[in-house]
């Protein structure tokens, strides 16, 4: 999945999803003024847990806060 910044034409961002595609569109969301974006991190096998990041003001270089799931 790509972020791209649609006014300068580059790509903010890069992520790979190990799940079903049709999945992958639902793993990320934008606040309505775009100023967070929320990343769920699926588990990866049945010890990981599902965890969230949290990215703020377009900086996609490193999560701004990580939410680790636990049930």
């Amino acid at each position: 999945m790509f972020i791209i910044d649609t006014k300068k034409g580059r790509i903010l961002a890069k992520f790979e999803w190990k799940k079903t595609p049709k999945d992958s569109i639902k793993s990320i969301k934008f606040s309505q003024d775009e100023k967070y974006c929320i990343r769920l991190i699926p588990q990866l096998n049945q010890k990981d847990v599902n965890s969230i990041e949290i990215y703020k003001d377009g900086n996609f270089t490193a999560p701004s806060f990580i939410i680790p799931a636990k049930f």
